[in-house]
């Protein structure tokens, strides 16, 4: 349906351009010609209403990211003002008229102003748009009767996939300008930075996906709402990066944050002297352009904050992993990290914008290596490889759940054949029966027959199409609640399909908390039922509901819907858990209101079997690890449906099946997260294992031309939480994530409600005897040789190297079993043609020495690189750093997987 499909839905690729130069000339001539090149117009206005917007981060936003827009509104009349704020976005060239293309799909919330009244109002809408320059949002003021009172346009800047895009939360607005100069791999790609404060703070962390990297900086953190708070935490455990700064000011940027958010305990100030070096030990010190090699320190005393790391585990179960302090001068941590779900906390003792630091020429040094430190594989994508927009709940890459949300009609089908073969018997062979064994007058009883036949099946009919118009509304729906590493707070990601029987208007209620939106008509093409979107379907915010409203709808049309939200939970999941002797030992609680179904702990290669957990119980667990399947990279969710007697890629929705049981639909419902039931033509297939998937920033990444095609290795695979060691999968009995609260027309429809847990979980290593292979691997913190595709990440965890160096960082600080004798580190290569004879020739291993502070190279034979010296290659927070060089582009590019560490006991 052209016509349905929504300009503000579309899918902004590069191939799509490309595909239509004609087209593009002929727009971009036509607008150009019509309206001018005027960045900005607003339609004339009434004289007593009057409309102020600004759009976006200071104008700044990503392409299918949600868009905060702040409006400030103020009504001049000696009268009350009742009316309507109505939001669309806009693609092309705008002039003095109109908007050259302006998305029918509308964002609005009514409005009340009192004489003289100022209001401000904050709403959010998703950006998508077409990829013409520039884009932006329109503003209008309605009455009561339509009437367009005010208008205003902005444009917004929309930042690359590429870019890393900074938040500054700083009372101060000088002295972090040395994060615009640093020089990112491949060139292209640039530091962008915004201010932020506690009133532009979102507080969704859907919201603050548009950000990369979050800097607390001199900052009165205890501004901050608790929904901004819970924002924040959400956020880095998606994956987020929180840098904390603190030097004089620590007291007053860190102690409004929570545990969970700190990876020290500040305790006082102090100067370290003059000359200390303020670079990580190991780094590739690539100066930045204008800066003399070596400058990593000042000539004068710095003042520093005096903290001390965190154990694992300390202040509750969700507090950071293990800190790791990257950088120290004696007792002083100067840069520790901790991982943090998906996300990265940093801490910096002293304030990069203060003197004598704000001048320092090696600022910019240090910002780009923390940024290749906390950022890694993201900084390592070719800025040549094709990027897309992953759609609403990242549907390119997992659209097979549409299918499974589509009603079974077989029910309301049969009905219907009944009806109508009732019908034809009673007129026919029943009427004659009737007549002849009763010995009827013909003539007669003939004509009555059929009309009290006709009457009995028009009121049957009738009947029961009154019934089937409540009943056959139905709502199914598919929650996706990412837990946070407390376990108490999650991510949900709704998937909602409503089925509508007859013709109408729907209104879809959900609670305020929600971002819904309707997926779009290209979104919908596997759909095997009759989609529906009407391109004018209005999103209304009101102060305790949003409503999706389904206009003009028609006759069995099936709707889809994505909606994110933010959540506390009543209770949590918590876990202590370690491997022993190819064994799984600890325990599990479950202090939620429901209890979970069909439980598994994820580790790479494996699934662990925990069955049924009840809501208040804490099991203990003693779990013998199964054996690795001797299938090539084996999908987790396949070696889930082979536990529960099903076929791998199980998905019986293609043949026009239906899961007989709870147990199979969930199954085929991690099938479709794996990718089952969709193609997205530029992966060639399912994106889950042909292409970089980054869901949390609505991003797929198909490899560049002439790129090596490998399939999915390491262990990297889509049901694990990225960057965490563990992740725990289950299934609540009861829905979590309000859907029971969601209504259409006020009625509450029937439907199957799915709520996936999943929560990245910490597994201490009692025994290193058969460790399970890649639960230790090596994380990218350091590289240099990106210029020109010389380094960069084709897939998940392969990587292409033609000359540079790469360092990886291993995190042993989980292993507590004894004491260790040795080190052996697999450094797995990809493709089969290059030997190990010839891989050892030119590419050199080596591994940081922390006594000596160099790097001592070592022989790699048959991939793999063994030391028993752990004494000096084993720091005392228990980290190995590895760097893999090469420096004979010559003899060919070297094609690697994420290293893997052994410890050997």
């Amino acid at each position: 349906m052209p016509g349905n499909k929504l300009a503000s839905h579309h899918i902004s690729t590069f191939g799509k351009i490309l595909a239509r130069p004609g087209l593009i000339l002929v727009i971009l001539f036509t607008t150009s010609f019509m309206f001018g090149a005027s960045a900005q117009a607003s339609a004339p206005s009434s004289a007593n209403i009057t409309l102020q917007m600004t759009a976006g981060f200071n104008a700044i936003t990503r392409v299918g990211y949600w868009l905060p827009v702040q409006i400030l509104l103020k009504n001049h009349e000696n009268h009350a003002f009742s009316g309507t704020l109505s939001l669309q976005t806009f693609t092309g060239l705008l002039g003095p008229l109109m908007p050259s293309v302006v998305s029918p799909q509308r964002f609005e919330e009514t409005i009340a102003l009192s004489p003289g009244e100022e209001k401000h109002i904050s709403l959010t809408l998703p950006f998508n748009v077409d990829p013409f320059n520039p884009r932006g949002v329109m503003a209008h003021l309605l009455d009561e009767h339509g009437k367009v009172l005010a208008t205003q346009a902005q444009n917004v800047r929309t930042l690359s996939s590429g870019d890393v895009f900074v938040g500054l939360l700083s009372d101060r607005s000088t002295g972090l300008s040395a994060l615009n100069a640093v020089m990112l791999p491949g060139q292209l790609n640039t530091v962008v930075t915004t201010p932020l404060d506690a009133n532009t703070l979102p507080s969704m962390s859907t919201i603050l996906q548009n950000f990369d990297v979050i800097v607390l900086d001199d900052f009165t953190t205890s501004e901050l709402k608790p929904a901004q708070i819970l924002a924040l935490q959400t956020w880095v455990n998606q994956g987020g990066v929180l840098v904390e700064v603190g030097g004089p000011e620590w007291q007053r940027t860190l102690s409004g944050l929570p545990p969970d958010l700190l990876p020290v305990i500040g305790r006082a100030t102090w100067d370290i002297p003059a000359g200390t070096h303020l670079l990580p030990p190991g780094s590739i010190t690539v100066p930045s352009a204008g800066q003399q090699p070596g400058a990593d320190a000042v000539s004068e005393p710095i003042p520093v904050s005096l903290a001390s790391t965190r154990s694992p585990g300390e202040k509750g179960q969700g507090s950071p992993s293990a800190s790791e302090t990257v950088m120290a001068v004696g007792s002083i941590p100067l840069l520790v990290q901790a991982r943090q779900g998906q996300g990265t906390l940093c801490y910096l003792a002293f304030d990069p914008a203060r003197p004598p630091l704000a001048n320092w020429q090696g600022a910019s040094t240090l910002w780009q290596h923390l940024l290749q430190r906390t950022l890694g594989d993201q900084l390592l994508i070719s800025t040549m490889a094709p990027k897309y927009t992953s759609g609403p709940g990242g549907l390119l890459a997992r659209g097979g759940i549409l299918r499974a949300l589509q009603p079974d009609l077989w029910f309301a089908t049969l009905i219907l054949v009944c009806l109508l073969f009732g019908y034809i018997v009673l007129l026919g062979p029943v009427r004659i029966l009737l007549i002849r064994r009763l010995k009827l007058n013909y003539a007669y009883w003939n004509w009555r027959i059929v009309v009290s036949s006709i009457i009995i099946c028009s009121l049957l009919t009738y009947g029961i199409a009154s019934y089937q118009k409540g009943a056959a509304l139905v709502n199914n729906s598919f929650s996706i609640m990412q837990l946070n590493q407390s376990g108490s707070a999650a991510h949900i990601t709704t998937y909602l399909g409503v089925f509508v029987p007859n013709q109408g208007d729907f209104k879809v209620q959900f609670p305020s908390a929600h971002l819904p939106q309707p997926v779009s008509s290209p979104l919908l093409a596997a759909a095997s039922m009759q989609t529906e979107l009407n391109p004018s379907t209005p999103i209304t915010y009101q102060s305790h509901e949003t409503d999706v409203n389904l206009l003009n709808s028609g006759l069995w049309t099936f709707h889809p819907l994505v909606s994110e939200q933010d959540r506390h939970l009543h209770g949590a999941i918590t876990t202590h858990l370690a491997l022993q002797d190819q064994r799984l030992i600890g325990t599990i609680s479950n202090t939620l209101a429901t209890s979970l179904s069909d439980v598994y702990i994820l580790i790479p290669h494996n699934v662990i079997s925990i069955g049924h957990l009840p809501a208040g119980a804490t099991q203990r667990l003693n779990i013998p690890l199964p054996s690795i399947s001797t299938q090539a990279n084996p999908l987790l969710a396949n070696q889930i449906a082979s536990h529960n007697g099903l076929p791998a890629n199980y998905y019986p929705y293609t043949d026009g099946n239906q899961p007989r049981t709870e147990a199979q639909r969930h199954v085929a419902l991690l099938s479709a997260l794996n990718g089952a039931g969709f193609s997205f033509y530029p992966c060639n297939g399912s994106c889950t294992t042909n292409a970089i998937l980054n869901l949390n920033k609505s991003l797929i990444i198909t490899p560049r031309p002439g790129a090596p095609n490998v399939g999915l290795e390491n262990g990297n695979d889509p049901l694990l939480l990225n960057g965490s060691p563990a992740t725990l999968l289950g299934w609540a009995d009861q829905p979590l994530d309000e859907v029971n609260n969601v209504t259409i027309n006020g009625g509450n429809p029937r439907g199957f409600h799915e709520n996936l847990i999943q929560m990245p979980l910490n597994i201490d290593i009692t025994s290193t005897q058969h460790i399970p292979p890649d639960l230790i691997s090596g994380r990218v913190v350091d590289v240099q040789g990106t210029q020109g595709n010389n380094v960069e990440m084709i897939q998940p965890g392969i990587y292409t190297m033609i000359t540079g160096d790469l360092n990886f960082e291993f995190d042993l600080s989980n292993v507590i079993g004894p004491a260790l004798h040795g080190l052996s580190i697999t450094v797995p290569n990809t493709l089969d043609h290059l030997t190990p004879r010839m891989v050892s020739s030119h590419v050199q291993a080596s591994l940081y020495n922390w006594q000596t502070g160099n790097w001592d190279t070592f022989p790699l034979l048959r991939y793999t690189l063994t030391t028993s010296d752990i004494g000096s290659y084993l720091n005392a927070d228990g980290h190995v750093l590895l760097q893999i060089t090469n420096q004979k582009a010559p003899q060919g590019t070297v094609i690697l997987s994420r290293p893997s560490l052994n410890p050997i006991s």
